[in-house]
Formats: structure tokens, sequence, C-alpha cells
């Protein structure tokens, strides 16, 4: 089953391209991830960061996954 996820998403590029797409529930709850994940490995040639987006989630023995970016996500 695949569904669209709306909302904010916490990214994490690497040499100005997303790698990695996470959907979170609000603003404050990926600004809170992302301050976390900084204190913990520190600031790195890798970037975070917090937007508004699309993304495909597939459902994967009973949980959805990110799977795909939607083209025209704000980061």
């Amino acid at each position: 089953m695949v569904e669209i996820f709306k909302g904010f998403i916490l990214f994490l590029f690497v040499d100005g391209t997303p790698l990695e797409f996470t959907p979170k529930d609000g603003l404050s709850e990926c600004l809170k991830t992302k301050r976390e994940i900084e204190r913990n490995i520190g600031v790195s040639q890798s970037r975070y960061s917090c937007g508004k987006g699309e993304i495909k989630m597939q459902e994967i023995n009973g949980e959805f996954h990110p799977v795909e970016l939607i083209e025209g996500s704000k980061w």
C-alpha cells in the first residue's frame, strides 16, 4: 500500500542533494530532532534541514517507510 505524506520533513543533504528524508509531526519536532542529531554527531559536511514537502510512503510489515521524495518539496 502506498500513501502520500504531506507536512514537515527532516532532510539529510550530502553534496547539496537530499540523501535521506524523514517525515515529522510538526516543525517543532523536526527542529528538535535536528538539534539532537547535531549535538550528538557534531556539524560535519552532511547537513540537516527541515522543510515542507511530500513523500511517498510504502507499507512494509505493517509500518510506513519513506521511499521517494516527490518533486517540488521545499527545503
